[in-house]
């Protein structure tokens, strides 16, 4: 089988460090896909409207993906594409300067904030009502950790947070959570058994989990 290169050779891969890197622009909404992006997060028991409330959109990029906007401090977008259909890449990001961007789905302010590592987790989350954060990768750059940290800060339970790493991810996720540490956030680590990542469970479980 062809690689993603192979098929799709015009995509370069800019570094995402690279300030002067051009950023891919978002795609553009395709309102066809409305009900696809409905029916796909309702089968993952996921919070459509949650979702749609945070910036995320269908649009045609590579096949039917989920379009996730996220944020950077400087004002700056950067994007990840989830696909909702099978492809040889689930997910794609913006080409261009990444630098400290997060996925933050909002929550009920009076809950602790959760910090995952992908955007469903955060969705996850968000849509039991805990403000969420996704880091985008287990391992970010120090730049992601100190806006996670101020994130975490806008709550009322300021400074605290639950960090679940992905099953897969754990040890990675004990340097998150003494990053975030060092940053005055006091998380709590809690670890999922039996499935992947907090998206992964059944809702009830998610509950139960979270509420623990």
């Amino acid at each position: 089988m062809a690689s993603w290169r192979d098929q799709y050779p015009h995509e370069r891969k800019w570094k995402a460090t690279d300030p002067t890197a051009p950023t891919t622009p978002l795609p553009p909404p395709d309102e066809a896909l409305t009900s696809a992006m409905q029916k796909y997060l309702q089968g993952r028991s996921l919070d459509y409207n949650c979702a749609v409330r945070s910036g995320w959109y269908p649009a045609q990029h590579y096949g039917p993906r989920i379009i996730i906007p996220c944020l950077r401090t400087d004002g700056g977008i950067w994007w990840q594409a989830r696909t909702m259909i099978e492809h040889p890449k689930r997910w794609l990001g913006s080409h261009g300067y990444k630098h400290d961007a997060v996925c933050y789905v909002q929550g009920r302010p009076e809950n602790m904030t959760v910090v995952v590592e992908g955007p469903m987790d955060a969705l996850a989350a968000a849509g039991l009502g805990y403000p969420a954060i996704a880091i985008l990768g287990a391992t970010p750059p120090p730049a992601v950790y100190d806006h996670a940290a101020r994130l975490v800060s806008t709550s009322y339970l300021k400074h605290r947070a639950i960090i679940i790493p992905d099953m897969d991810r754990v040890a990675d996720w004990q340097n998150t959570q003494m990053e975030l540490g060092q940053r005055g956030v006091i998380g709590s680590l809690r670890v999922i058994h039996g499935y992947k990542d907090l998206a992964d469970m059944p809702v009830e479980e998610r509950r139960e989990f979270l509420g623990s």
